[in-house]
């Protein structure tokens, strides 16, 4: 089976400048990749180039045909009066989805996420719940691979291991899973194989367990010494 992504070649120049170059991956069925880098990396960038929102300067993206894609930007907004059921709703409306796989998916998902009041306004959640409404909103539409954009952002620390705990379930799904992330610790502890993007350029790449260990990843984003 061929891979659900694979990026050849990616660049990307913001004004004069590149943003970053020559960027090369894959992501197959069941993948959790993790993306690390410094905050102007590209790493959102290069979420927004796989949904088709920024345009390449040059490089080649294939999707496998019938992917489903969904992507979980870094805030979560939700317009003011619409409760927890309605975001949902809505999304598996879009998502085409009637019936009795309707109610299944709606029951599965919105449990994973641990919601109970679902006549809560989600523009009043605080930052961790509509974070977890974002995935939740994601997931119901039943996607191949979920993009996230820097989950982690602005969260307690009791939230953030909530919302890792969400993403790490999705493998009994078949979900996968491309994650860019500042937080290099987040990340590293979700993915399976991580990719390190600096100055543009992937400066290193492994499964996430030996990246963890690496004396360069664990001075720079991990806190540590070598």
């Amino acid at each position: 089976m061929p891979p659900i992504i694979s990026a050849q070649g990616l660049s990307k120049k913001y004004g004069a400048a590149p943003l970053f170059q020559n960027i090369s991956f894959t992501v197959s069925q069941g993948d959790r990749i993790g993306v690390i880098g410094p905050n102007g990396s590209g790493k959102s960038t290069l979420l927004e180039m796989l949904m088709g929102r920024v345009k390449l300067d040059s490089g080649d993206v294939a999707i496998r045909k019938g992917t489903r894609l969904s992507y979980v930007a870094q805030i979560s907004e939700f317009a003011a009066s619409v409760t927890i059921r309605m975001v949902i709703e809505n999304a598996l409306e879009r998502a085409a989805v009637h019936g009795g796989e309707r109610a299944s998916r709606f029951a599965e998902t919105l449990g994973r996420a641990g919601f109970g009041d679902l006549e809560a306004e989600a523009a009043t959640l605080s930052g961790g719940w509509r974070k977890r409404l974002a995935i939740a909103e994601a997931l119901v539409q039943a996607p191949d691979i979920l993009l996230l954009d820097e989950p982690s952002l602005g969260l307690a620390p009791i939230m953030v291991r909530e919302i890792l705990r969400i993403i790490a379930s999705l493998r009994e799904l078949g979900v996968s899973i491309l994650l860019v992330e500042q937080n290099a610790r987040a990340a590293l502890e979700t993915a399976d194989y991580g990719y390190v993007l600096e100055m543009g350029e992937i400066t290193h790449q492994g499964p996430a367990a030996a990246l963890a260990h690496d004396p360069r990843v664990v001075t720079t984003y991990l806190g540590g010494s070598a």
